[in-house]
């Protein structure tokens, strides 16, 4: 196994060109606020609100994953981060297992690239220099199959200056997305390679559901995010 490639980039995340995004999740899979409705927004809100409601349910510090519809991005891949309480109810460690929980399911996927948003730093109430601390050495240690490279997009100048200040570049991005429209009400023409590729993806989702189904691949997760986050807090 190696190590992914891992790039900050500075930018709307909808504009980075990855075979799977990353939506910050509740655990009713329901469409939220900022990243998430941007997300369902672009990807097409009835079909993927559709999806989700069909999978119903995410655990915190797990992730399920939808087609990505009207993305560039084949794939959505849901987490749920669990809010942040005091630091003593395993924040670190969960914040850990859903960026793993994620590289995994895209590993599963066979997708070459991931883009992340920044998770836990908005309204779930992580530090921001933390949860980009943890993003970023998750990412540089996870050992992977397929997956290639993990981009960590980052919206607001903020947590920009918070890469700046460890030492690490990052890329600009335009801030504007292309705009999401509505789909024409007349029934597409589906071509033979259309059929083949929904159907790669459907086996692919499933190979995905089973194995974060499994318990024991939930417990090596975990195992793993309290290993890297025991190393994060011995940085200076």
């Amino acid at each position: 196994m190696r190590n992914i490639h891992v790039e900050v980039v500075r930018g709307n995340i909808l504009n980075v060109l990855s075979d799977a995004v990353v939506l910050p999740a509740n655990r009713g899979l329901r469409e939220g606020s900022g990243t998430s409705a941007a997300i369902f927004q672009a990807a097409g809100r009835k079909q993927l609100t559709e999806a989700c409601r069909e999978i119903g349910f995410c655990e915190e510090g797990k992730a399920v994953v939808t087609p990505g519809f009207a993305l560039r991005a084949d794939y959505i891949i849901h987490t749920v981060v669990t809010r942040w309480v005091d630091g003593q109810h395993n924040e670190y460690e969960r914040l850990c297992a859903s960026y793993l929980a994620a590289l995994n399911t895209a590993d599963i996927l066979r997708c070459a690239s991931v883009a992340f948003p920044l998770l836990g730093a908005g309204n779930n109430g992580y530090d921001l220099n933390l949860a980009f601390e943890i993003a970023y050495q998750t990412m540089q240690q996870f050992e992977r199959q397929v997956l290639e490279a993990a981009y960590l997009v980052v919206f607001g100048a903020r947590a920009a200056k918070v890469a700046a200040g460890k030492g690490i570049s990052y890329v600009e991005f335009p801030e504007t997305a292309v705009p999401y429209q509505e789909p024409s009400h007349e029934r597409p023409q589906v071509s033979p390679d259309a059929v083949k590729r929904r159907n790669r993806i459907d086996q692919a989702i499933a190979q995905a559901g089973t194995f974060l189904g499994k318990k024991e691949n939930w417990d090596d997760m975990l195992e793993v995010a309290f290993k890297i986050v025991r190393l994060i807090k011995m940085l200076p």
